[in-house]
Order: C-alpha cells, then sequence, then structure tokens
C-alpha cells in the first residue's frame, strides 16, 4: 500500500509491458498484517507487494514466475 496526493494506491504491473501503473484504492480494514482493499483492481492482476516505494508510473518492473 502506498500513497499519491494523500490517497491510498496500489502499483500494479501490466504483464504485457512490465510497465507499473498505480491504482487508486480504498483502505476498508486491517486483519493482522493483512489489508482489505476495495477499488480499481480486479483478480489476477499483478500488485507489487514489495519496493513500492522505489515505483513511478511506466517504470518497468522485473519479475520472475516464483514471485509471481
Amino acid at each position: 500500500l502506498s500513497r499519491a496526493n494523500g490517497e491510498p494506491i496500489v502499483w500494479v504491473v501490466d504483464p504485457a509491458t512490465n510497465k507499473a501503473a498505480s491504482r487508486k484504492v480504498n483502505l476498508l480494514q486491517y486483519i493482522g498484517q493483512t489489508m482489505v482493499v476495495s477499488g480499481d483492481i480486479k483478480e489476477g492482476d499483478l500488485v507489487v507487494t514489495r519496493g513500492s516505494i522505489f515505483l513511478s508510473p511506466d517504470l518497468v518492473v522485473k519479475y520472475t514466475e516464483a514471485t509471481r
């Protein structure tokens, strides 16, 4: 979970281009160390969970199937 303009966002990677894009989300609940969010994300999206502070729009992200 990150922030842009004071709003919560997540970073999603487009598997066709490997580029990062931010998506606005609403933080609904914390359950232990898990965050429940809603917003412009869907099942199957590649959401970045580590290193999101280093991302910017259209930055190419490298990942492996093991980290996917």
